[in-house]
């Protein structure tokens, strides 16, 4: 279940964001999330060598998409259950860890464990980091946030994404291109047919998950630490589709606008997930400095995002924020948006 400890006091969630260049930095707070929202996994023990379990085998949102377009690590088999809590406890824990095996990188952890702020600069601590403690030092940073801190931002991000999409107050308002969502910061990747590319989510495998008939037991072990391998099958994992919701067998979107919405979009984000050092070692100092401060920005605008959202669901009433004409400066809209608001606002007026 989520443990939500955001320490800080709240204030009142901005109108808008267009892009998060533009984002005023949330405020944490300290509420938890309502449960019953939450999606729960498996009680089964991993670790971080032994979540990695891949398969070439093609997933059925594989063969929705555009295979010829999409690399082979977006066509994976998803790691089921997911190794990835989605929650803010789990990058701060990987952060105290990173803190415990370089105990004198005190200014990075406490950048890094604290609320984002728009003047920390992060070349210059970086740069400091890399005289001190070296290349290899800075590469296991970089490896953190792109292999555990990033990938638990997304998997949150999804679940509000869910919560939105499935709300009866906004499932049928709430659009596609929600600007909070994770995949709506980067620059989208287009395919050979020059069109945004996207992959819908895998479904679960059953067969990989426990069998619950009654209110599972999550046990507490240890949070996983610095270093992190490399996950090849990373992006199925985090858009898998919910496989359990409570004690119930969810598998899918079950229908065909839920789907539609909760789509991978593929944006130059995806790049950094799949990250591998082989990449790295070709990088010059300057190079993987420079990369590395982008990437912690990144990870700091995705958790602004979500804590903005989290502002959201607990200072309003199903969404509120996000209903009604102030509600659509959240949302990019786009040709087939307008086009389906059209034909949507025509039947209510034939029905009138």
């Amino acid at each position: 279940m989520r443990k939500a400890t955001r320490n800080q006091t709240p204030q009142a969630t901005p109108a808008r964001i267009a892009t998060p260049e533009t984002a005023t930095p949330a405020q944490v707070v300290s509420a938890p999330r309502k449960t019953n929202r939450r999606i729960v996994r498996s009680t089964r023990a991993q670790t971080v060598d032994s979540i990695i379990s891949v398969e070439t085998t093609e997933t059925k949102a594989a063969k929705g998409a555009h295979n010829k377009d999409f690399d082979e690590e977006y066509v994976l088999k998803p790691t089921t259950p997911s190794p990835f809590p989605g929650t803010i406890e789990a990058s701060l824990d990987a952060i105290l860890a990173f803190h415990v095996r370089y105990p004198r990188l005190t200014k990075i952890v406490t950048a890094l464990a604290e609320p984002p702020q728009r003047t920390t600069n992060w070349t210059q601590l970086l740069v400091g980091l890399f005289e001190g403690h070296g290349r290899e030092v800075l590469v296991e940073l970089l490896f953190m946030v792109t292999r555990w801190l990033i990938p638990n931002e997304i998997v949150e991000n999804r679940e509000w994404m869910y919560d939105i999409y499935t709300n009866k107050e906004t499932r049928n308002s709430a659009k596609i291109h929600l600007t909070l969502r994770y995949d709506m910061q980067r620059e989208p990747k287009k395919g050979s047919n020059g069109r945004p590319m996207h992959i819908e989510s895998p479904q679960p495998y059953a067969a990989d998950v426990p069998d619950w008939n009654e209110d599972p037991v999550i046990e507490e072990k240890a949070p996983p630490g610095p270093p992190f391998a490399f996950m090849p099958n990373i992006i199925p994992t985090i858009i898998v589709c919910p496989n359990w919701i409570g004690t119930h067998w969810v598998g899918d979107f079950k229908t065909r606008a839920l789907t539609e919405k909760m789509r991978h979009h593929a944006t130059t984000l995806d790049d950094y997930l799949l990250l591998t050092e082989d990449k790295v070692k070709y990088w010059t100092d300057f190079m993987l400095v420079a990369k590395t401060a982008m990437i912690i920005a990144q990870w700091e605008w995705l958790r602004e995002n979500n804590q903005i959202l989290l502002d959201m669901y607990q200072n309003g009433v199903d969404w509120e924020a996000l209903r009604g004409e102030e509600g659509d400066g959240w949302f990019q809209w786009n040709q087939n948006d307008r086009d389906k608001d059209k034909r949507e606002k025509g039947q209510e007026r034939r029905r009138a």
